[in-house]
């Protein structure tokens, strides 16, 4: 593994080519060794010859921490772009003790009377990584968005001219709910009282037609504009996008998906992850993640 390392001194900024063989060498030794190699490669750069430079902090443009010890095969590949700092001064504090940047006391201050700092110190350090782990999803959602717009149009005015009104949902969705109450599907998700029926039913008459957008706009995304069925990857998609659950997470994706499948008046039908779900089998999906969750 061959990586591109930029050393930073101060205004100036020096690139590196260093080989770090399988990558099992630690970022720690990474930042030191591009240290070492900016004091002897440096080229009109104003560095005492005995200098033995410090690391201050290293990091790429999308990921501002490493951890010292962490293997660089964990994180980076061949070609990848690092960027090392190094000290071109090191400040100090009143009493004249050294000021040190945090991924320095990470990792050089290694003592066990710097451990409870350290550990502090790595805690902030990763709950900024999940903060830029975040903005990047929400960045490639919304990405993903603005290149499914035109189809979100499509789809609005497709939906615009199937605008139900009151009487027509409930007729609609009294044909659903026998379809789902006919399969005996509410006795085995554990519903058996009348009145939670009758609760369950009214919230789907209530939001009917948001969750019958809803349903459309997502089985429309994988099956080239089709709004009839789910398939299991749009179903993933619904659930991730709306942080009902999140990728890590695809196991009960899975069951719940497969569980909610209602063999109706198909005999043949199988339950697998290559069915696609009706709206009523969508609207039991949501039953079973509700149980599920609350």
């Amino acid at each position: 593994m061959f990586l591109n390392v930029i050393a930073k001194y101060g205004a100036t900024s020096v690139p590196i080519g260093i080989a770090v063989g399988g990558g099992t060498q630690s970022f720690k030794w990474l930042a030191l060794n591009a240290a070492h190699c900016f004091v002897t490669q440096r080229k009109n750069v104003v560095v005492p010859r005995s200098s033995q430079l410090l690391p201050k902090d290293i990091y790429t443009s999308d990921c501002p921490f490493f951890d010292p010890e962490d293997s660089i095969k964990n994180h980076l590949k061949d070609g990848d772009e690092i960027i090392v700092e190094l000290y071109d001064r090191l400040p100090v504090d009143d009493y004249g003790a050294p000021i040190m940047s945090k991924w320095s006391i990470i990792a050089f201050h290694t003592g066990n009377e710097m451990q409870e700092e350290r550990e502090k110190l790595i805690e902030e350090k990763m709950l900024q990584l999940e903060g830029v782990r975040q903005r990047k999803e929400e960045e490639e959602r919304q990405a993903r968005l603005n290149r499914e717009r035109p189809q979100i149009l499509k789809m609005k005015t497709i939906m615009k001219d199937q605008l139900l009104d009151e009487t027509a949902i409930q007729e609609t969705m009294a044909i659903e709910w026998n379809l789902i109450t006919s399969s005996g599907v509410l006795e085995k998700i554990g519903i058996h009282d009348e009145k939670e029926e009758e609760k369950i039913r009214n919230f789907f008459c209530e939001y009917y037609s948001e969750l019958s957008d809803m349903y459309k706009f997502y089985s429309a995304i994988n099956s080239g504009g089709g709004t009839h069925t789910l398939e299991y990857i749009e179903f993933s998609k619904f659930l991730c996008e709306t942080d009902i659950f999140q990728a890590d997470e695809s196991s009960v994706t899975l069951k719940i998906f497969i569980e909610s499948q209602i063999k109706g008046g198909d005999k043949a039908r199988s339950r697998n992850i290559h069915q696609e779900i009706h709206q009523y089998e969508f609207f039991v999906s949501l039953i079973r993640i509700g149980i599920y969750k609350y």
